[in-house]
């Protein structure tokens, strides 16, 4: 959903969750993958076949 362009508070509502947790899940993940922030994460993803470059969201 953030590859989609949309903000952790729309991620939030379309799962049903608070946006502290969303960013705390992000946070995590950034963590655990030692990235800087959320366009790391997508370049990441794209890197390694996660999502379709020039698709939308998970392949």
């Amino acid at each position: 959903m953030l590859v989609d362009g949309l903000a952790v508070n729309e991620v939030a509502h379309a799962l049903h969750l608070s946006g502290r947790t969303v960013e705390s899940h992000v946070a995590h993940i950034l963590h655990k993958l030692a990235l800087g922030d959320s366009a790391e994460l997508i370049g990441y993803a794209v890197r390694h076949g996660l999502i379709d470059e020039g698709g939308e969201g998970v392949v």
